[in-house]
């Protein structure tokens, strides 16, 4: 499974690989060999990124994610990729909720909350830095003062973007991967807001809101 935090590992090493196959290139004057090493490097790694990237935005593309693993050598049926493997079955998992025709329930650890798509005001998204890896979150805020928040690591993540992007079509398509780079900064992004306000009004308005940033 590819999410936020291993799209930032992907770009940074393949962008690091791909600048020193171009030292190769263009300052190893004297060596043909080098010059060769770097443009194959440079090749692969651009391959091998470009391979991620496609694997990142169509995670249930069988043609994409069999390229990915061709390109990058990994291997699917193996322990250390297991949850490759198991990746529909992750991204089709509802976890903590439960999503009906126009609102969606939350189930915590005594209640179920059920929220209309219509009673969520804003939406903020930012990343925690984990030192050696990022944790993109959001903060949802609700007309009715319930107010959560979830990250990659909340069980149903991915159905609760999809399903939000689906009812609030305002929403950005491709948001993670916006705010996924560059990698631990913290990026704070108003990806939604009923009235269309900026990010400076909405988190003035929302600072003295308990759970709020």
């Amino acid at each position: 499974m590819i999410n936020g935090k291993e799209i930032q590992k992907v770009i940074f090493a393949g962008g690091l690989f791909m600048l020193i196959s171009l030292i190769l290139i263009f300052f190893t004057e004297e060596s043909i060999f080098l010059k060769i090493i770097g443009l194959i490097g440079f090749l692969y790694f651009a391959f091998a990124l470009i391979a991620t990237l496609l694997h990142f935005y169509y995670p249930n593309s069988k043609s994409i994610e069999k390229f990915y693993y061709k390109i990058t050598g990994k291997n699917p049926d193996s322990e250390g990729d297991y949850l490759n493997k198991n990746f529909v079955e992750i991204y089709n998992d509802n976890g903590i909720f439960t999503f009906n025709d126009n609102s969606f329930s939350i189930k915590s650890e005594n209640s179920i909350k059920e929220i209309y798509w219509t009673e969520i005001n804003s939406m903020l998204a930012y990343k925690i830095d984990l030192y050696s890896t990022d944790l993109i979150t959001l903060e949802i805020y609700c007309s009715n003062n319930f107010n959560f928040k979830i990250n990659e690591e909340t069980h149903g993540w991915y159905r609760f973007l999809e399903n939000s992007k689906k009812m609030l079509p305002q929403i950005t398509e491709n948001w993670e991967m916006e705010i996924a780079v560059p990698a631990f900064a913290t990026n704070l992004t108003l990806i939604y807001d009923s009235q269309n306000r900026n990010i400076e009004t909405v988190t003035e308005k929302l600072k003295d809101l308990e759970g709020s940033l």
